[in-house]
Parts: C-alpha cells; sequence; structure tokens
C-alpha cells in the first residue's frame, strides 16, 4: 500500500535563496533515483516563503525508510538543517488511499 509523509518547517531567510535552489535539486534527486519515490512536493506558504511544507508519496513504508538512509538524502540534510529556523514538524504519516488519476 503507498506510503505518504508530510512535514512543514521553516527556513531562515538569509538562507531561503540557497535552500530553494537546493531543494529543488534533492526533490528531484529523490524521484529519479530511488525506485519506490512516486512523488516528492515542495510547497511554500503563500503569505510566508519561508514557510515550506514537503508532501512524499513512497510505494511501500520500506521505500521510505531506504529513503531516509539514502546517502543523497543524507547529504541534503546534513547541509540543510543548520539553515532551518525551529523545528521540523511531522504532518502525519498515513496509507495513500486514494488519488485521481489525469
Amino acid at each position: 500500500m503507498p506510503f505518504v509523509c508530510a512535514a512543514t518547517f521553516r527556513v531562515k531567510k538569509k538562507h531561503l535563496e540557497e535552500f530553494n535552489e537546493r531543494v529543488r535539486k534533492h526533490a528531484n534527486n529523490c524521484v529519479t533515483k530511488e525506485r519506490g519515490c512516486v512523488s516528492f512536493e515542495v510547497s511554500t506558504d503563500e503569505k510566508d516563503p519561508s514557510r515550506f511544507m514537503l508532501y512524499e508519496v513512497y510505494v511501500t513504508k520500506k521505500d521510505f525508510d531506504r529513503h531516509c538512509k539514502a546517502a543523497h538524502v543524507v547529504r541534503h540534510l546534513k547541509a540543510t538543517n543548520p539553515w532551518l529556523d525551529g523545528k521540523v514538524q511531522m504532518v502525519g504519516f498515513m496509507n495513500r488511499l486514494t488519488a485521481p488519476n489525469k
């Protein structure tokens, strides 16, 4: 069953430009390099561009667990964690029941 996770967090304003570039590459790497990553979406708050939401979809929970240990993910987190303004808030972990196809 597909597995979904979502998180929100803020990035320090002085790191916004660099974070935006890096997170776009990171999302692309996740989808293209990880067999079980179906989608990795990055959104920003319309009123606060320093507030982000990640929405990730994996084929299985095991694929998400593998994602968390992938070398490119570990490098990304090591580089960007100091740029965060506060803690990451996990919105939820859940099984994806359905999604409309286009």
